[in-house]
């Protein structure tokens, strides 16, 4: 229940002016967003921000200040910053070390097709060279 307020000084009269309840605070922003309609910047933002200072004053919090989110935001989105370039630094030293990886088993591989194609060859050579002295006899 609203009570009326000592004037400052201590005069020993109760003002006239009453604390608005938290009934009263929201319906003057729901009345302000109406009033500003859905066209205006604040309306729609107002509207959609009833049902959290909804939340806040039936939970008896006193909701955040936008100053305050939007620093909250900031800082979250520079951590997220700093998480990513750190994510993407090290996905790109694991593919540097998978890509040095592969490339010393290709070159493996490769080494080894060309021994197995020298001795292919040299064998071939070899029957080439008994066929011919087969076919000289």
């Amino acid at each position: 229940m609203a009570q009326g307020r000592r004037p400052p000084g201590g005069g020993g009269q109760v003002s006239t002016t009453t604390t608005p309840t938290k009934a009263d605070e929201l319906a003057a922003v729901e009345a302000l967003a109406a009033q500003l309609g859905p066209s205006s910047y604040l309306g729609p933002w107002l509207r959609d921000a009833l049902p959290w200072l909804a939340d806040q004053l039936r939970c008896d919090y006193t909701p955040q200040r936008a100053r305050a989110m939007a620093e909250e935001a900031a800082r979250v989105r520079a951590e997220a910053c700093c998480d990513a370039i750190a994510i993407r630094q090290a996905a790109q030293l694991d593919a540097r070390r998978l890509l040095e990886g592969t490339s010393a088993q290709a070159e493996q591989l490769k080494a080894q097709a060309e021994a197995d194609a020298d001795r292919i060859r040299g064998r071939a050579w070899q029957a080439i060279r008994l066929a011919m002295k087969e076919l000289e006899q």
